[in-house]
C-alpha cells in the first residue's frame, strides 16, 4: 500500500508541475493583457484629449477603442485575474473560450472601424498618427497569431501522420 502511494505521488508530480506551469503562463499572459489594454486606452484617452481639431469620424471610433480597450482590461483584472488565480475547473476554460471570442469579435470591429477612420483623411495628425501606429502594432501581433496558428495546425496535421 505504501508503495502504491509513493508511486501515485511520483506520478503526480509532474501532472501538478505541468498545472502550474500553465497556470503560471496563464497568469503572466492575463497580467500582460491587462497592462496592453490599460496601456492602449490610456494612450487613446491622451491622444483624444489633446486633440484640437475636429474628426468626428476618427474621433467617435477612437472613443469607443478607448472605452473597449478599458473594458477589456477592467474586466481581465476584476474578473479573470481573480478567477484564473483562485479555481481551477473545466468551466473556468469554458468561461475564458467565450469571453475570448466576444473580445476577438470586438476588436475586429473596432479595427475595421479605426481603419475606416483613418482612411477618411480627416485633419487631425496627431491622432491619425497615433491611430496609424496602433492599427500597425495590432494588425503586426493578428499577423503573428495568424502565423502560428497555421504553425500550430502544420505541426498537429504532421504529428498525426506520424503517428
Amino acid at each position: 500500500m505504501n508503495q502504491h502511494q509513493e508511486d501515485a505521488e511520483i506520478f503526480d508530480i509532474p501532472t501538478s508541475k505541468r498545472n502550474s506551469e500553465l497556470t503560471g503562463r496563464a497568469l503572466s499572459s492575463t497580467i500582460f493583457a491587462i497592462i496592453y489594454n490599460f496601456g492602449w486606452g490610456l494612450l487613446f484617452l491622451l491622444f483624444r484629449h489633446y486633440n484640437d481639431q475636429s474628426c468626428d469620424s476618427i474621433n467617435a471610433w477612437s472613443l469607443y477603442a478607448e472605452i473597449f480597450l478599458f473594458m477589456m482590461a477592467g474586466y481581465k483584472l476584476i474578473i479573470e485575474l481573480p478567477i484564473q488565480y483562485k479555481t481551477n475547473g473545466f468551466w473556468k476554460e469554458k468561461l475564458f473560450d467565450v469571453v475570448d471570442y466576444i473580445e476577438l469579435f470586438f476588436n475586429i470591429i473596432i479595427l475595421i472601424g479605426l481603419t475606416y477612420a483613418y482612411l477618411q483623411h480627416e485633419e487631425c495628425i496627431h491622432l491619425r498618427m497615433f491611430i496609424l501606429s496602433y492599427l500597425i502594432v495590432t494588425y503586426f501581433i493578428i499577423f503573428i497569431w495568424i502565423l502560428t496558428m497555421i504553425y500550430l495546425i502544420c505541426n498537429k496535421d504532421e504529428q498525426s501522420r506520424s503517428s
